[in-house]
């Protein structure tokens, strides 16, 4: 069968014998013996039955949805899988863990009364799961091929899952450091999220001493930050002095990149102007006024350029009449054989009694060649006063 038919089914029977907290209930109560662990024992057998079902690679994200490997991945947490079972659910999502969000990853959970996210079932399963990642995709790279399109946007993920768990006061300074260095931080593309993880780390643990928050700053790169993270890191007193200097240049490397762009467009709409119309306009606006003003000048340049080439087309197609006329009153008269044998001489009316111009079967090839020539002559200069500024009509 294939995957868009097996896949539903598969997900229908899962919810209703494996995640379903009714029917769980409802074996405990009709177990003869131990109701707990018959329950348990069903639902694995049945579990690890689903999870060799499951689609591989590429299919596996489009035939089930990815919360759906997740909830598989939670329910396992609290049932005794076999080890082959866990790996094999753990490579199915890694194969679709670009495809997920991180609502979707597991946060921790009470156990026996304490929710610690250093200690978590959840946080450590998510850690081996996205190193298995990692490691998959240096291994792709290792081989020539590009293996690094999707592990930004894994990268993204991470950092804003553990921005989540970084509100945990329980949560020693080590362990963060370990979550932080699951990605490495050359394959992550923005810094923002990373910024905000270490900066909720920094608010609930003030206790940290300088060498510390140097450590957890030392994997940030404000090269990667955003010009609104930029100035909430200048603002931000828990960064250290060294992040902070770091950022002020960046910004003035911004301020400096953005005033050098504002005023090279300005150049070139003024130059573009006197181009075409051969002055400039007077009295002209700051390059700094609503920067950049390439959209308004570029349209008014349009428009001026546009009309000059519709009358220079309307022009060069006036010569052409007149030409067409001027050559067909120049023609050579013809003779014609009359009936009685004698020659009949057709002379043409003057100019100023033609109605119209005549066509080009009254026109020689020798004057329609040299009205051709002319006519390209004519192109030529319109195309060359066309460049040079369009100085023909004023």
């Amino acid at each position: 069968m294939r995957e868009k038919y097996v896949g539903p089914i598969v997900l229908f029977y899962a919810n209703k014998w494996v995640l379903s907290k009714k029917t769980h209930k409802f074996w405990e109560e009709t177990s003869e013996e131990n109701g707990i662990e018959d329950a348990n024992n069903k639902v694995i057998t049945i579990l690890e039955g689903i999870i060799d079902l499951l689609p591989l690679e590429e299919k596996a994200g489009t035939a089930i949805p990815v919360a759906f490997y997740f909830a598989l991945l939670f329910r396992s947490l609290s049932l005794n899988l076999r080890e082959d079972s866990k790996i094999k659910l753990h490579e199915k999502l890694v194969s679709v863990l670009h495809l997920a969000r991180h609502s979707d990853f597991l946060l921790p959970e009470k156990r026996n009364g304490s929710c610690s996210a250093g200690s978590s079932l959840e946080v450590e399963t998510m850690e081996r799961i996205l190193k298995m990642y990692v490691a998959g995709k240096r291994k792709i790279g290792s081989k020539g091929q590009t293996p690094l399109r999707d592990l930004s946007v894994v990268a993204d993920l991470w950092d804003q899952y553990i921005t989540e768990i970084a509100s945990d006061p329980s949560l020693r300074f080590e362990k963060f450091v370990q979550l932080i260095e699951v990605i490495p931080t050359v394959d992550r593309e923005t810094h923002d999220h990373l910024y905000g993880a270490i900066t909720t780390y920094l608010l609930e643990h003030s206790g940290l001493s300088s060498e510390q928050k140097t450590t957890l700053c030392n994997y940030l790169e404000c090269r990667k930050l955003s010009h609104e993270t930029c100035v909430h890191a200048v603002q931000n007193d828990q960064m250290p002095l060294r992040l902070i200097v770091q950022a002020l240049f960046l910004q003035q490397l911004h301020t400096h990149q953005a005033l050098k762009d504002c005023s090279d467009s300005f150049r070139y709409m003024q130059s573009s102007e006197l181009a075409v119309t051969g002055t400039l306009t007077p009295n002209s606006a700051s390059p700094y006024d609503n920067c950049p003003p390439s959209t308004t000048l570029s349209n008014k340049e349009y428009e001026s350029a546009s009309f000059r080439i519709q009358a220079l087309e309307k022009e060069i197609i006036s010569l052409k009449k007149s030409l067409q006329c001027e050559n067909s009153a120049k023609v050579p008269s013809f003779r014609v054989m009359g009936l009685d044998g004698s020659n009949t001489s057709r002379r043409r009316k003057p100019l100023g009694q033609v109605r119209g111009c005549v066509g080009f079967g009254s026109m020689t090839w020798g004057s329609q060649r040299c009205a051709g020539r002319l006519l390209k002559l004519f192109r030529r200069i319109g195309l060359l006063r066309k460049g040079k500024g369009k100085g023909m009509r004023k």
